[in-house]
């Protein structure tokens, strides 16, 4: 079990909003979803400031209830269970690229001859071994440490590119355009933990 996001892009037309095809096939992406709305943020030991926290549906969105999925639905597309938004392309074409924050656990002599600002050559995501001693920051290590866990950034733009290359292609094409979307899935750290051995 995982989190998916589920959504429909629309362009604005002289009597509305109407939905438009896209190539985004919804993939599992933690870092999109955290970007665009903060949903699975710091999951496999990475963060991002989103875009936008939930904004709920957009006005003129149609959606009714449906009980057996406990989520909503557009038309004959299921939107999810929580965490419903949207985004206009602007919003997401003029966004400053995600700084990843990324976390991970370094052995202490490997952390004596890390440069502090680049992802260490190795780490792990935890450590839990007899006679290991991690310490959560480096101004806590002892002489009995053994393990740090440490902190730094990577820039998320390659990872994200897929998306907002699709994003800019429906601008191009049709104008101002919108992406409306939710989320399926528990976001809760026991559903993370089962999500990643979906």
């Amino acid at each position: 079990m995982g989190v998916d996001i589920r959504g429909v892009f629309q362009r604005r037309t002289s009597s509305g909003w109407e939905d438009v095809e896209t190539h985004y096939d919804e993939r599992r992406d933690y870092l999109l979803f955290a970007w665009l709305g903060g949903v699975c943020n710091g999951h496999d030991c990475t963060a991002v400031a989103p875009l936008s926290e939930s904004r709920g549906y957009p006005d003129g969105f149609a959606i009714t209830a449906d009980n057996e999925h406990d989520g909503r639905w557009y038309k004959a597309k299921w939107m999810g269970e929580h965490s419903h938004s949207w985004l206009a392309a602007n919003e997401i074409l003029q966004a400053e690229p995600p700084r990843v924050l990324r976390s991970g656990v370094v052995d202490w002599k490997l952390y004596e001859s890390w440069d502090g600002v680049s992802q260490p050559r190795e780490f792990a995501g935890d450590v839990a071994e007899i006679g290991v001693i991690v310490k959560s920051h480096p101004s806590e290590v002892t002489g009995k440490t053994t393990h740090v866990r440490v902190e730094w950034f990577v820039d998320g733009t390659r990872a994200l590119d897929y998306f907002v290359a699709e994003v800019r292609r429906l601008r191009e094409e049709h104008g101002d355009v919108r992406f409306v979307f939710g989320y399926a899935g528990d976001t809760t750290l026991a559903g993370r933990v089962f999500g990643l051995l979906a």
